[in-house]
């Protein structure tokens, strides 16, 4: 049976994934959660994931924005039975005016921003009052230190050289109105993988929760089922 495990953004609660889930159908998928009180870089995060993993069968990794890195590194893992790669509105290395803020993440201040403010960036014109309350309900079970350190990561992390060895089918959802991620990411990514296809899906940053069921028509598509 065909599995797919899903590494969220930033929050890393999962919270935010049910409509995508639901859209699904009948895939079997398995979203991962990080923790919200404990500072973990990448790698070791990539440590804490690995057990969790099925153990048998391949399956297919599906990163989110800071998932992305993870679903690479953990798909170039020897150990892995990865089939296959989806990144969404996602990156594998910041560009570099964008990285040299990096040192600047320890100050955010998260916990202050307005909601409005966070939903102009991550959802735009695809914002809803139901959409505002589920994003600010998530970014409040984690912790505002676990919030920055995850930015400054995601701003420093560099993981080219991982996925130039990935020998597998790769997708990438690029989102239409993407305020955070810009669209050099999804083409230097395609550029670097033989296999890779890069499709452009109708929305904003948080593309799995403003358009659930046009990426789960793509991920089905792609995986198959």
């Amino acid at each position: 049976m065909t599995r797919l495990v899903i590494l969220p953004g930033t929050d890393g609660t999962g919270a935010l994934l049910g409509e995508f889930v639901a859209a699904l159908g009948d895939l079997k998928s398995f979203v991962v959660s990080y923790p919200t009180d404990q500072i973990l870089d990448y790698e070791q995060l990539v440590d804490l994931i690995q057990p969790q993993l099925p153990p048998s069968g391949p399956y297919f990794l599906l990163g989110e924005s800071f998932g992305g890195p993870l679903a690479v590194l953990l798909a170039a893992d020897q150990r892995s039975s990865c089939a296959g790669v989806i990144l969404c509105a996602s990156f594998a290395r910041y560009a570099s005016p964008l990285r040299a803020l990096a040192p600047l993440a320890s100050f955010v201040p998260v916990a202050r921003i307005p909601a409005c403010v966070m939903s102009w960036f991550l959802l735009g014109w695809w914002s809803t009052p139901r959409l505002q309350i589920q994003l600010t309900n998530a970014l409040n079970q984690v912790s505002p230190t676990v919030l920055r350190a995850r930015i400054r990561a995601a701003l420093r992390i560099n993981v080219m050289p991982q996925l130039k060895t990935l020998n597998m089918p790769l997708l990438y959802l690029q989102a239409s109105h993407d305020r955070i991620i810009p669209a050099s990411s999804g083409r230097n990514i395609a550029a670097s993988v033989p296999s890779a296809i890069l499709t452009r899906v109708t929305g904003p940053h948080f593309l799995l929760q403003a358009a659930p069921q046009a990426c789960a028509t793509e991920v089905r598509r792609f995986i198959g089922c």
